[in-house]
Parts: structure tokens; sequence; C-alpha cells
């Protein structure tokens, strides 16, 4: 029968801990980075999307059916250059987040159904829409809503 002294036992014990606090840090450090990374080419794109937009595209005029489909598919080929899901712009009005331009899936353009029309309210918008809107700066959050799981 083997027996182990109590120095090797301790030694093992504490390489035990140092790996797992190192797997730790290394992960989370990994995580935090990769979610920056990711923050940035959100901001990236949120900034971008102006450029994107037809020239005289305007948050509180409804635009012609032609336009809204126009700009929904100009963002959603911006939207997928950037691998994002969805980009989206909203406005507040009378306590309501609205939709005023939106990308769109290939399947959900084909099928012309499942994205939102214009002006239509974003019944499940995260809180920090609103925030965002009222404060003029950019939040991120982890939200879910009818379109799916976002950040």
């Amino acid at each position: 029968m083997f027996h182990f002294n109590k120095k090797i036992i301790f030694s093992i014990i504490v390489y035990f801990i140092w790996v797992i606090y190192s797997s730790s840090t290394n992960y989370l450090t990994q995580k935090a980075a990769a979610l920056a990374r990711f923050d940035k080419q959100l901001m990236q794109g949120a900034t971008a999307m102006q450029f994107v937009l037809t020239e005289n595209f305007d948050h509180n005029e409804r635009p012609d059916p032609t336009s809204y489909w126009r700009d929904m598919i100009r963002l959603s080929g911006f939207s997928d250059k950037l691998n994002l899901k969805y980009v989206y712009t909203v406005i507040e009005k009378d306590q309501k987040i609205l939709f005023t331009a939106i990308s769109a899936t290939k399947q959900e353009m084909l099928e012309k159904k499942g994205y939102p029309l214009y002006f239509s309210e974003y019944t499940d918008a995260p809180s920090q829409i609103k925030t965002a809107l009222a404060t003029g700066k950019a939040q991120f959050t982890r939200y879910s809503d009818q379109w799916g799981e976002f950040r």
C-alpha cells in the first residue's frame, strides 16, 4: 500500500487549486475580451447605419413602401456583412418604442413576413433601449424577444 506524506498531498492540493484558478482566470479574461470585441462590432454597426439608410431617411415621417423595402434590403445586406442577425432603428413616441427602419433575414424577405412594419411598436423591447434613447448613451445587454436571444 502506498503511503503519502503530508507534503506530497499538500503539494497536489495546491497544484489543483492553482490549475482551477488559472483556468478560471483565463476563461473570464477570454470571455471579457470576446464581449469587448463584439460590443465594438455592435457600436460600429450602430454608428454606420446612418450611412446605409436612404439619403432622405426621416425617423418621424412614414416612408413610401418602396423606400421602406429598399432600406430593409440595404440594412439586411449591411447586417449580413457585419455578421449580425438584425439591425434596426427605433424612436420613442408616446412612451412607446417604435421601429423606424429594420433589417430582415433572407427567409423573412422571401416570405414577406416575420419582420415589423414601419412605426410598429416594439412591445418586448429591453428597458436599455429607453435608457439609450433618454440618455443618448450606448447600452449593452443580453435580452430575448419574439425574434430570438441577442446582445
